[in-house]
């Protein structure tokens, strides 16, 4: 199944992610007669992340996507480009799945959250966790008093 869809930023593509953990390129058109069971609008598949994926993006220049998988209480972003599909960036999150991945608008850092409440900013050129924060604070609620 499907955890993540996004639209390129200038092209008819979609770059999806799921349970197979494999990020994959489809053209949103279809351009040749469908026959049952082909896949003829995939463009490009990306090597698999352990676990689902549950957050894939596009860089804003279109050059490159990322995918935050999941398994096992671990979580994993990668960086990939787009034009020979070769691995960038690759972040390792030990303390739990990631469920989401942005990239910032120049392109040189990845925000990603997930189970444990923390967003990470990851520098996409080294791999390197730059900064984690909560971004509210966790606490008892006021309804549980």
């Amino acid at each position: 199944g499907l955890s993540s869809v996004v639209r390129h930023p200038t092209k008819d593509e979609l770059l999806v992610g799921g349970a197979d953990g494999v990020p994959k390129i489809y053209k949103m058109v279809r351009d040749k007669v469908r026959q049952i069971g082909d896949n003829s609008n995939l463009i490009r598949e990306f090597p698999a992340l352990p676990g689902r994926l549950f957050g894939v993006a596009y860089s804003r220049d279109g050059l490159r996507i990322a995918a935050a998988s999941s398994l096992d209480g671990k979580g994993e972003v990668r960086v990939y480009s787009i034009a020979d599909g070769v691995q960038q960036m690759r972040t390792e999150i030990p303390t739990g799945g990631v469920f989401t991945v942005a990239f910032s608008g120049d392109g040189k850092t990845i925000a990603c959250g997930g189970f444990d409440g923390q967003v990470r900013l990851i520098d996409t050129a080294t791999g390197q966790v730059m900064k984690v924060f909560f971004p509210v604070p966790v606490g008892p609620s006021v309804a549980a008093r």
